[in-house]
């Protein structure tokens, strides 16, 4: 926006549309004016193109120049607010001269822009004044929330306000002027009184502070602060599903419609059902913010976005939630991974899992290493190699996550010991070490943890499972005879209170086969039979089978050696089903929902997968083990 004076000053108008041109100050005055010569005679004469007075021994000087003669009427105060020459009628025009007798049509322009520059201004003071009390407000709720960050800059906010204030003033002071500009006037000399007006008050405005400057060198309207009319709400083209992360974006403007950066706390999100907003930038210039939320039911839910107290463009945003239909994951919606020493390549993967940022760590067995990705697929980084030291591995396989503490769980199988290493793959403790004692480890083959930080380990030569604390110590672990098992020619129907018969010897029963682990929202512990091919809910004491599906078989709801279990934010039970190259969903009863996936290298197949992750938003991550590959749905 621009301000509109200086693109309308008085002398541009007359000289250019009127032909007018004012006087020099020597004849606006009460005097008879002489011509400027050592004699000092009486002018007589202008000349015009050197623009001063002369008499007649110097009107000689000046034959070759366009010299009007002067009247003698001129002369006098009477005529003192006489102002301007019209060449046009090469006359002076003065009080007692009709002004409308030298416009005619021209003065109904000059109206015309006045009413036009007046329109403008009032326009701009309209949003200046309104921006200014909105930035007024944001500084005191920062020096109320903020008081002890905020206590040496107090006197600077202070001058800040008191700027503020003394600017209004001006700017009514400029709306009382750009009234009377507004009123007819056949008067040159108070049209040239405005102008000076004008021009006095532009002289007198100050920048309004070092931070906030309302004008750049060309007089035009700007600010560093986002401009809520101009900023626009875009939501997310994905579908937005229950408990998934979904996100929308922010485009910050400023007043000139230019991009600019935004403080967070500017930034106001209220949502029913909807509780964390998490605000991301996107770009460099922080013009650009990604909102992510996480809808808790479905249905129709409304979001409100404002900035400094404004909405913006598209606020507020009305968005859809739905409910993910597990029945219709086919395709991958990413593959990464090849086989190789390289980073991003893979030697027969194994685990897998998710962060709290969607990164995705993968144990990268036969390289003895863990690397992590975006969830894109995009290598980040990698940790670990080959031995026994601390930080070192000798092929592993489970991995797991704890957020709230900020450590990767790894399962060092040939080195029978669980590692923990921060988010950026520096080693931080270690525990376990070979033998078949309480808190000793033989081939440790999956890991998970609780929101408790416990660290339940799939201890799968000792046939058994076993719950650390987060620095090592055993809080409970199964037995390795599976008297509370399933036995190989029992159904899961048939588990109740009567099993297992009193009069089976124990050297009979099957010892258990723990491969996969998982703990469900609710801390529910499930964990996969390798030998039993099924699907098992266990007691948090690790002492008895609450509930168990699955027998094998290659029809849907069987298994041939499950390995790795996810739960989806549904609830949903996700099985890695190994030898039979697919991926089963079941729901929290362990009822059929969905198989995908079959044996092949194409995309979509599965050359025996071993485990399974669920993303915050959502999204499904297999390792495909002999393609030596990662596959997203």
């Amino acid at each position: 926006m621009e301000f509109g004076f200086n693109n309308c000053p008085i002398y541009a108008i007359l000289s250019q549309q009127f032909h007018w041109t004012p006087l020099s100050p020597q004849l606006i005055h009460k005097e008879v004016p002489r011509c400027k010569c050592w004699l000092r005679n009486r002018a007589v004469a202008r000349c015009r193109d050197c623009d001063i007075l002369v008499c007649r021994v110097c009107i000689g000087i000046h034959r070759n120049c366009f010299t009007v003669e002067l009247d003698e009427n001129f002369y006098g105060p009477q005529y003192v607010e006489t102002l301007f020459y019209c060449w046009r009628c090469k006359r002076f025009v003065h009080q007692c001269c009709s002004f409308s007798g030298h416009v005619a049509v021209q003065q109904r322009v000059l109206q015309k822009d006045v009413c036009k520059t007046y329109n403008e201004a009032r326009l701009i003071m309209n949003d200046v004044q309104s921006y200014i009390a909105n930035v007024i407000g944001y500084i005191k709720q920062i020096c109320k929330d903020y008081p002890l960050e905020f206590q040496t800059s107090q006197s600077k906010f202070d001058k800040i306000i008191h700027d503020l204030h003394r600017f209004i003033p001006k700017y009514i002071t400029s709306k009382t002027l750009l009234d009377n500009t507004k009123k007819p006037t056949d008067n040159a000399a108070d049209i040239y009184n405005v102008k000076q007006d004008i021009e006095k008050l532009m002289q007198q405005r100050d920048p309004l502070f070092k931070d906030i400057d309302l004008y750049n060198n060309n007089n035009n309207l700007s600010v560093a602060f986002p401009f809520p009319p101009f900023c626009v709400l875009s939501p997310d083209s994905k579908p937005t599903i229950t408990n998934q992360l979904s996100s929308f974006t922010i485009d910050a403007k400023d007043v000139a419609n230019q991009p600019t950066e935004c403080d967070p706390h500017f930034i106001s999100i209220k949502c029913e059902n909807v509780n964390n907003f998490q605000i991301f930038t996107q770009d460099d210039q922080h013009s650009k913010y990604i909102i992510n939320y996480q809808p808790k039911t479905i249905g129709t839910i409304k979001i409100s976005v404002k900035i400094l107290n404004c909405h913006v463009v598209n606020s507020p945003l009305t968005v859809k939630v739905h409910v993910r239909d597990s029945t219709k994951i086919e395709t991958p919606i990413a593959v990464f991974g090849t086989k190789g020493e390289a980073d991003g390549q893979f030697s027969r993967p194994w685990g897998v899992c998710c962060d709290a940022q969607s990164r995705i760590i993968v144990a990268d067995r036969s390289n003895h290493r863990v690397q992590v990705f975006g969830i894109d697929g995009r290598f980040l980084f990698k940790f670990g190699m080959m031995g026994s030291k601390i930080g070192e591995f000798n092929l592993p396989v489970g991995v797991a996550v704890d957020n709230e503490c900020g450590r990767i769980v790894v399962a060092d199988k040939a080195n029978h010991r669980i590692q923990l290493f921060t988010m950026s793959g520096e080693f931080a403790h270690a525990f376990g070490k070979f033998g078949g004692g309480i808190g000793q480890l033989n081939y440790p083959w999956d890991v998970a943890v609780n929101s408790k930080h416990q660290i339940l380990v799939a201890d799968s030569r000792n046939h058994r499972m076993q719950l650390f604390d987060f620095s090592g110590q055993v809080v409970c672990f199964s037995s390795s005879l599976l008297h509370n098992y399933l036995p190989r020619n029992v159904s899961p129907s048939q588990l109740n209170s009567n099993f297992p018969p009193r009069n089976v010897s124990p050297s009979l029963l099957p010892k258990s086969a723990p491969r996969g682990l998982c703990f469900t929202c609710k801390d529910e512990i499930l964990f996969s039979d390798f030998d039993l091919h099924n699907i098992n809910f266990i007691s948090s004491d690790l002492k008895m089978i609450r509930k168990a599906f699955g027998t094998q078989g290659d029809n849907v709801g069987q298994f041939r050696r499950p390995s790795g279990i996810g739960v989806d934010t549904e609830g949903n039970l996700i099985v890695v089903d190994s030898k039979n190259h697919r991926i089963q969903i079941f729901d929290s009863n362990g009822n059929f929902l969905h198989v995908f996936g079959k044996y092949g290298s194409e995309i979509g197949e599965f050359n025996c997968p071993t485990d399974v992750c669920v993303s915050p938003d959502g999204k499904i991550i297999v390792v495909d083990f002999e393609n030596a590959r990662v596959q997203i749905f």
